[in-house]
């Protein structure tokens, strides 16, 4: 699953480019524009906030779906098939 709320990959300035600008940022950047300035946050700025406010607490419900229904369940799956989930591979050492 792909969760939209969190840019995880970006390291440089050119990375937006290539990895869109996610809610967290969205949210963090209409804070910003609201808290400039001496006159309170237009109807408009206030409707965003709350708009990408509610995308956020979707997706961290996903999440929670995903942490209590999903992950027990994929977990039961492996135990029960008898399946190595994560398998090193072992060196060869020559001398």
């Amino acid at each position: 699953m792909k969760m939209n709320f969190i840019r995880q990959k970006n390291k440089s300035g050119q990375d937006p480019l290539n990895y869109p600008i996610k809610l967290t940022n969205k949210l963090a950047h209409v804070g910003s524009i609201t808290n400039r300035g001496d006159f309170p946050p237009t109807q408009q700025a206030m409707q965003v906030k709350t708009e990408i406010s509610n995308q956020i607490n979707a997706e961290l419900q996903k999440w929670e779906t995903i942490k209590s229904a999903d992950m027990e369940a994929f977990n039961s799956s492996v135990k029960e098939k008898g399946i190595d989930v994560l398998k090193l591979k072992k060196e060869n050492k020559t001398s």
